[in-house]
């Protein structure tokens, strides 16, 4: 087909599709529907608004609008939105029962290898469910167990269920110990490198050592890649780490972003979209095969392991999985590489990002670092008699400076900008009809944000969630939804894995360590995928006296 047919069929399905823009705009007008956002465009409708980047959104879907006015109608070719701020339309978002299903197109799940599988983005109900049933693990470890060399992570005897396995509280009870193993060894490197005051990218730090823990829970595999980039830094001849895994993670977060966010006809009939769609597709393809060798190599591992034993011993995350035999089921393979893609990427995307902001915050405000120390220092010494003991489950639970250091962290940096559902029926919100098949978007970052809701929003003050007062509706830290970092609800099983593991190693970080930025006066660089992510951010470390 040559390029002005090309042309022509492109112009031709623009018009069509803005006709029936017109249209639908017209079919609603009779319902009690929202304000239709600022910034349209006839036919095209709010593509140009919704290129510029999401912090944008509020301030330009909303211009000129009434303060009182919550939430707003966006038309895209064929297609409505409704973008919303404030706490009222997110409470029955995050609450209501029949807003289940996550805004992406079947088509785009499919590219993923995550449709109606796993418990993120799956939408259909038996198979949610199945993820969400308690699982019966073994009363017993292997005999022999030893020989194998399995972590004591994981989950206990009992029962568990199986995304939720990785966010119980006795299999979290059990990660604060293997998270400050795997930091201890890390600082017998950073010593030395503060020491030598060498600056530290700590993003790329913060990523490596979040993917070895994560590693460690769910396969017990131990990687080292963190303590591997910091010696390249005493060392230049040594080569510089890069986890193999770690970058599959980001081609994969790469192509999330792109499918859930481009239409299907983009990637269907426009060639140098349909490149970039190829590619990304490759890079899923990349994980999945990584990630299905890991699971290959954990079942020879454990072959043959008589699970009889009558001592009690703990597990790794992906073999409490694979001994069970409703999950190691040949036809439940993609459930299984869903749950644990759900567990890598909750666990280390979430984490190595707000620590590396938090980080950052610490150095621009060296007294929340050294509220954060003095917490640690005493708290570890009323728990343990010494004030150098190791930061467990039961000293982070009393950590309440450090826990609101690192909501604060969430509250400026929202690693989700936005969070939204699919509209399967009409609903009711704040007076409007907000028809079916439509997606509802609840703008986080612009209500962590808002001076409506915050007093002196632009401030990393940590004590606006000490001094904060319980709300009625809930939510969140009981706090309402003003503040809704991880959503609200049950699609969310890195949350708890995620606080965990920040809790221990900012602790540690602050305990041993004060940090300065190498340029003072340097911004935080970020790069909005799916998820917010902090880029190069250069800190040297100093032993504390």
């Amino acid at each position: 087909m040559s390029n002005p047919t090309v042309l022509a069929v492109l112009v031709s399905a623009a018009l069509g599709l803005g006709v029936l823009t017109v249209v639908r705009r017209a079919t609603f007008q009779s319902r009690v529907t929202p304000p239709t956002a600022a910034n349209g465009f006839p036919l095209i409708g709010h593509l140009f608004a919704l290129a510029k980047r999401p912090s944008e959104w509020e301030r330009i879907l909303f211009e000129g609008m009434d303060p009182s006015v919550n939430i707003v109608r966006v038309f895209l070719p064929g297609r409505v939105l409704y973008f919303t701020r404030g706490t009222e339309v997110a409470r029955k978002m995050f609450t209501d029962s029949t807003l289940n299903k996550r805004p992406a197109t079947d088509d785009a799940l499919k590219q993923l290898e995550i449709h109606e599988t796993g418990i993120t983005f799956n939408s259909r109900i038996d198979s949610w469910k199945r993820n969400r049933s308690t699982v019966l693990l073994p009363m017993h470890p292997p005999k022999n167990f030893q020989a194998f060399k399995l972590n004591l992570l994981g989950l206990a005897q009992n029962t568990e269920l199986l995304i939720e396995g990785i966010a119980r509280p006795r299999f979290i009870r059990s990660l604060a110990p293997r998270v400050t193993v795997q930091f201890t060894e890390l600082a017998s490197v950073l010593d030395q490198v503060a020491a030598s005051a060498q600056p530290v990218l700590v993003n790329k730090m913060l990523n490596l050592l979040s993917m070895d823990i994560i590693f460690d829970v769910v396969f017990s595999v131990q990687n080292r890649e963190s303590q591997s980039y910091l010696s390249s830094l005493l060392d230049p001849d040594l080569p510089v780490s890069e986890h193999r895994f770690l970058d599959m993670m980001k081609g994969l977060m790469d192509g999330m972003t792109f499918f859930l966010r481009m239409p299907k006809w983009g990637y269907t009939w426009v060639p140098s979209i349909r490149s970039s769609a190829k590619k990304h597709r490759a890079n899923v393809n990349i994980f999945i095969d990584a990630l299905q060798q890991h699971i290959d190599d954990k079942k020879l591992e454990i072959e043959g392991v008589d699970f009889s034993s009558t001592s009690n011993q703990l597990i790794d995350f992906s073999t409490s999985l694979l001994i069970h035999p409703e999950t190691s089921k040949p036809e439940n393979l993609r459930e299984l590489q869903s749950i644990l893609r759900a567990a890598i990427a909750g666990g280390t995307e979430t984490s190595a990002n707000t620590m590396s902001f938090m980080l950052y915050e610490l150095c621009k405000n060296p007294n929340v670092a050294d509220s954060i120390h003095d917490e640690v220092v005493r708290v570890v010494q009323d728990v343990t008699g010494d004030g150098q003991g190791d930061v467990t489950s039961e000293i982070v639970g009393k950590l309440a400076y450090l826990e609101a250091a690192i909501n604060e962290t969430h509250r400026m940096y929202s690693i989700a900008s936005m969070i939204g559902r699919e509209l399967e029926q009409d609903h009711v919100f704040d007076g409007y009809t907000l028809e079916a098949g439509s997606s509802l978007t609840v703008l986080t970052q612009a209500n962590h944000m808002s001076e409506k809701l915050w007093d002196n929003p632009q401030k990393f003050d940590p004590t606006r969630f000490l001094d904060a007062e319980k709300k009625t509706e809930g939510g969140p830290l009981g706090l309402g939804f003003a503040f809704t970092p991880f959503g609200y609800g049950v699609r969310n099983p890195g949350e708890a894995l995620a606080m965990m593991e920040m809790k221990v190693l900012v602790a540690n970080v602050c305990r041993r360590y004060k940090i300065r930025l190498v340029d003072p006066t340097a911004t935080v660089k970020t790069r909005l995928g799916l998820t917010l992510q902090c880029l190069d951010l250069p800190i040297v470390f100093e032993m504390r006296v």
